[in-house]
């Protein structure tokens, strides 16, 4: 089947329980999957299905073609989001079919990813690693994004600092999601400081001061939106996080992944704070990133003691690169979807 003739439906993916906010978007109608009865019905539809997906992820990861990235992007946000929320999954035999395709997907992904070296390798100790992880962390061009830059020195017109808040948005309020998630192949000794990260991520206790609802405040003064169209680039975020903290059962993977973003957050948050002030959103609104300067300085060095009692091994430590890079690039990637956006808007 030709890219061109993949037709699209809308999807509304329902909101957690109790949040007013919905995320819309366009699923082929042919990936649309429901009502599978039988095991053989989602064997059947396996083998109808793979040959078609197995094109697409090589248009996407092999050929670099936007628009099947887009859609597969599209596809992964809605099977990981269905997964990790635990909708569906046993009253039919439809979540089989999701992953066995998703892993279509991310077996065609994995075959393109970088192998990434560490310098250290010949000298290797977990405070030689640590120290490396942590410089190549800080030289990641995450830190001196374009989009940032521009909110930092002109700040952004109100549809522009719209579209960046509602695809941090969705983002962030599945974070919290994330740490839990993370703490399932996580060793037992390795869960306290995932839990004081969640319990952090939660508000400390307090449910309005918990951090997906702390962000909507961000929206007090541009009229909270019913429903987001996030782009493309914002929903690979979500599904690079998604595979790092709960597909790929690799905490060493994973602690890198989010010890990465903790150890990078500070400096982008105090940028993103200065342009959204600079554009003219009220300080009173602006306490999740306030916070975060703060907070996210302390978790960095949290999850970075935590490896060096996670690293024994060149090859761990390589995982913790593997990991935090990727989720670097997804949030760069990120950045760059809604740079791009502007450009055109």
């Amino acid at each position: 089947m030709p890219l061109e003739s993949i037709e699209e439906e809308n999807i509304i993916v329902l909101p957690e329980p109790n949040q007013s906010t919905k995320i819309s978007i366009s699923l082929p109608k042919i990936f649309y999957i429901k009502n599978i009865k039988t095991i053989d019905d989602a064997y059947k539809k396996i083998l109808e299905l793979q040959p078609l997906l197995i094109n697409l992820s090589n248009l996407a990861f092999t050929e670099n073609n936007k628009k099947a990235w887009d859609i597969i992007q599209k596809l992964m946000y809605y099977w990981n989001y269905r997964d990790i929320l635990r909708i569906e999954r046993i009253q039919d035999n439809t979540p089989l079919v999701e992953y066995a395709l998703r892993k279509v997907i991310l077996d065609t992904q994995q075959q393109t990813l970088p192998n990434y070296k560490l310098e250290c390798e010949n000298s290797f100790t977990p405070e030689r690693a640590v120290q490396e992880l942590s410089e190549k962390a800080l030289s990641h061009r995450i830190n001196q994004h374009p989009l940032l830059e521009r909110m930092t020195q002109h700040g952004l017109e109100m549809q522009h600092i719209k579209l960046f808040l509602e695809n941090y948005y969705v983002n962030n309020r599945m974070f919290h999601l994330f740490i839990v998630a993370l703490s399932l192949c996580s060793p037992l000794e390795r869960r306290t400081e995932l839990a004081n990260n969640f319990y952090d991520e939660m508000g400390s206790g307090d449910s309005r001061m918990a951090h997906p609802e702390l962000f909507l405040k961000n929206f007090n003064n541009l009229n909270r939106p019913e429903v987001i169209t996030p782009l493309p680039e914002s929903l690979y975020l979500v599904n690079t996080k998604t595979h790092a903290a709960f597909l790929s059962g690799d905490y060493h993977y994973g602690m890198g992944g989010f010890g990465y973003i903790e150890l990078t957050m500070p400096n982008q948050m105090k940028k993103i704070l200065n342009g959204l002030m600079k554009s003219g959103l009220p300080k009173a609104d602006l306490e999740f990133w306030e916070i975060h300067i703060t907070i996210d300085i302390e978790h960095g060095k949290r999850w970075f003691s935590e490896m060096l009692q996670l690293i024994e091994t060149p090859e761990q430590a390589k995982k913790c690169l593997a990991g935090g890079i990727s989720l670097l690039d997804a949030r760069a990637t990120m950045y760059d979807g809604i740079l791009q956006s502007y450009d055109s808007m």
